[in-house]
């Protein structure tokens, strides 16, 4: 119902370099997220974010009304085609990043009171941010599902699976993580500075 209120088109490209090709990859005929990228706020498929972009996968759901998640749904369709805020600043909304549509659609929904940060002169949100609001406030989200990479496959050249966590481990294993405590494997060459890269999921 809501792709149908809204006409949506995929964003234009970013300028191309001389010697790469003039054909803009087709939108996935499974989208079924909404991301702010590069190129701007478009559809994707989670399953190939996943296999290609990202390395951890967050899934948390805010405990809110139906009707307080139907006007989030709503504003994050509305992003649809707007571009990307390169100086994450979120005082500005003509052009957005990723965490600032969660903000822009969530925030005082349930009892979510995000507080922005300044960063280089600019109030901003992110991951990390939700990640610690939720861990201070887990009142204020029910947690889903923990994915890491497993790093025993991918270091023996194997094809990368995922480790899922759910219930108390992956709470456990999120706290670990941001900890810095926490790596996929629990080899001791492990990176442990090595900042995640999220794909955060609502």
């Amino acid at each position: 119902e809501l792709a149908r209120r809204f006409e949506v088109s995929t964003v234009d490209p970013l300028p191309r370099e001389e010697n790469s090709s003039d054909q803009s990859p087709p939108p996935p005929p499974d989208a079924n997220v909404i991301e702010a990228v590069a190129e701007g706020v478009a559809f994707n498929n989670l399953f190939r974010i996943m296999g290609i972009h990202v390395n951890r996968l967050l899934v948390l759901r805010p405990r809110i009304t139906f009707e307080e998640r139907t006007d989030a749904l709503v504003n994050i369709f509305r992003f649809l085609g707007d571009r990307y805020d390169f100086g994450f600043n979120f005082a500005d909304a003509s052009a957005v990043v990723c965490t600032e549509i969660q903000y822009r659609a969530f925030d005082g929904k349930g009892r979510l009171a995000f507080e922005l940060t300044k960063r280089t002169g600019h109030p901003t949100l992110s991951t990390d941010d939700t990640v610690n609001y939720y861990l201070d406030k887990p009142e204020s989200f029910d947690f889903v599902l923990l994915a890491l990479e497993d790093d025993v496959g991918s270091k023996s050249g194997q094809q990368h699976e995922a480790r899922v966590y759910v219930g108390d481990d992956g709470k456990d294993a999120l706290i670990k993580l941001m900890k810095g405590e926490c790596r996929s494997s629990d080899h001791e060459d492990d990176d442990v500075n090595e900042r995640p890269k999220w794909c955060y999921c609502w």
